[in-house]
């Protein structure tokens, strides 16, 4: 028996379909260093030791499922949304960019709705932004997608413009700002 949501289920699925490493031992190398299964080398020295001395694929997943729920989903409280569809993509956008550049995203996103400076852009997604989150999903929840996505675009714009090195990876990233049909279906607004 499962002792995650059904909505961490869903956003881990979705994401981990991006992350998964295709060379021999599962690494990857990108501007994170080596990667396997979205957890890098770089960020997550301990946890990249521990999966890469996993053998055995679903071994793998079961720890890089653990991790995500952990240092993502838990950390960003991403539960306490009401609506599933946007706790994917911040989710998603934490997974790629780290907790706290996706709080300060979907602050970013809260603010230009609200009329700017609504809530502090201080990377935690704390309860006054989680409530202005929830607020907005109620009426404009493909509104607050949308500023979610183009917030994320920016970032990944601003990276590829202060060194040419994350240039290669800024179509595949952008790829990231496009919200799969699964997720669209689900909201309103």
């Amino acid at each position: 028996m499962s002792t995650y949501t059904p909505a961490f289920e869903t956003a881990f699925a979705l994401t981990f379909a991006a992350e998964v490493g295709t060379t021999k031992d599962g690494a990857v190398v990108d501007t994170g260093g080596r990667t396997i299964m979205g957890i890098s080398e770089k960020s997550w020295p301990h946890d990249y030791a521990n999966i890469s001395s996993i053998l055995e694929h679903e071994n793998r997943v079961l720890y890089a499922k653990g991790f995500y729920h952990q240092e993502f989903w838990k950390a960003l409280s991403l539960d306490r949304l009401e609506s599933p569809e946007i706790a994917y993509e911040i989710f998603d956008t934490a997974v790629n960019t780290g907790p706290g550049t996706a709080a300060e995203i979907a602050q970013q996103a809260v603010n230009a709705m609200h009329g700017f400076a609504y809530v502090k852009v201080d990377g935690e997604l704390g309860p006054m932004t989680r409530a202005a989150i929830n607020g907005l999903t109620r009426r404009y929840e493909a509104n607050l997608m949308g500023c979610l996505n183009l917030f994320q675009g920016i970032y990944y714009w601003n990276l590829a413009q202060k060194d040419d090195k994350y240039q290669d990876q800024f179509k595949g990233w952008m790829k990231r700002t496009l919200v799969p049909p699964e997720i669209w279906k689900g909201l309103s607004g």
